[in-house]
């Protein structure tokens, strides 16, 4: 699929829809990626702060087991 930058976005967004699949296929992760940014540039600076080094290795892993188990849900639902 080709997209063209001459061309109405509105026909690129109704192609997505259609195709379905296709459409989540592509979608989703750049979504769910977007989501993981977002979090962890907006948490990690707070984790950070003014705390005990084994403190923030918690949170940091108690962070990437929550990416993980989003890993877990997308691949086996």
């Amino acid at each position: 699929m080709f997209f063209h930058r001459d061309r109405d976005p509105k026909g690129h967004l109704a192609v997505l829809v259609v195709l379905g699949d296709v459409a989540t296929t592509w979608i989703l992760p750049f979504t769910a990626g977007g989501f993981i940014y977002i979090a962890t540039v907006s948490v990690i600076p707070e984790l950070l702060e003014d705390t005990k080094f084994w403190q923030s290795v918690k949170e940091i892993i108690a962070l990437l087991i929550g990416v993980y188990m989003m890993v877990l849900i997308a691949e086996y639902e």
